[in-house]
């Protein structure tokens, strides 16, 4: 239902907000105890494990036996957290005994309910809050600058008991279609090892292979090595340019170097490989 009238918020990301609602800057709405966090290495915590969660920029990295913070908290990220995914979290309320490293700001709401700031620090667009050219930083300075929406408190309250409602019956439907997409992925991959392997008639005749975890294959199939079939291509023996840089982790991503770049990011050649379409890039 819309609410009767609308207004600028002044904040360009926020856009217009309902007429009765403020904006307050984070360090008018909550404490930062940012100077009670110790962190510790992995080595000390395997001399230390316990039951209290330690956290890090964006999630609980282990459990010790000791505390630092004992009260309703929320957690946004520092450096290292995933500003600038849409589809992860960089906030967390927390509550109870737990042990907090120097990756993750810790924030004591006041006069604000902690869901809700969770919710909306989630909602933030971290574009103009970011610094560092290597790892993505949100220093105390910054984070104490960021605009909070700030309706009346008994909205906030509601705001929250729906947000919570909502996405965890969404979270539970993501887990039951996750259960079926692995199980779609189990049967993807047992069905194209069964084919590479056995091929499509699974009746013909078989001989025995040299080759762990195939023990046969099809009797009119070979085996051979991969340097019998692939040549790969290096950068002294092309002269095509520009160069792909390849990377290869969930997903295969290019980036297009100018030459200029090329020639001083190179200084051994022979580590350079040239991708053309068409290629089998293999990591």
């Amino acid at each position: 239902v819309p609410y009767p009238s609308y207004k600028d918020s002044g904040v360009e990301w926020l856009g217009e907000m309902p007429a009765h609602w403020g904006v307050k800057r984070l360090k008018r709405l909550s404490i930062c105890l940012d100077g009670k966090r110790i962190p510790i290495n992995s080595n000390q915590r395997g001399e230390m494990k316990g039951e209290f969660p330690y956290w890090g920029a964006n999630s609980i990295v282990d459990y010790v036996n000791e505390w630092l913070f004992d009260e309703e908290l929320v957690l946004l990220g520092e450096d290292g957290a995933p500003f600038f995914d849409k589809t992860k979290d960089v906030a967390f309320f927390v509550f109870g005994k737990i042990w907090v490293n120097n990756h993750v700001h810790v924030l004591r709401p006041k006069n604000i309910n902690p869901k809700f700031l969770v919710y909306v620090l989630n909602a933030v667009d971290y574009l103009n809050f970011i610094d560092g050219s290597t790892r993505d930083k949100l220093t105390q300075g910054k984070m104490n600058e960021i605009p909070v929406q700030y309706p009346p408190l008994a909205e906030q309250h509601a705001i929250a008991e729906f947000l919570d409602r909502e996405t965890a019956r969404i979270d539970a439907l993501i887990a039951k279609y996750q259960r079926m997409i692995d199980l779609l992925d189990e049967k993807r991959l047992s069905l194209i090892g069964k084919i590479v392997t056995t091929g499509l008639n699974s009746i013909a005749d078989k001989k025995k292979t040299f080759l762990l975890g195939m023990e046969t294959i099809p009797s009119n199939w070979d085996i051979v090595r991969n340097g019998n079939l692939f040549i790969e291509r290096d950068v002294r023996n092309s002269p095509e340019l520009p160069l792909l840089n390849v990377s290869i982790h969930t997903g295969v991503s290019l980036r297009e170097f100018s030459n200029d770049h090329i020639e001083q990011m190179a200084s051994d050649w022979s580590i350079y490989k040239v991708a053309r379409k068409g290629d089998i890039v293999y990591n």
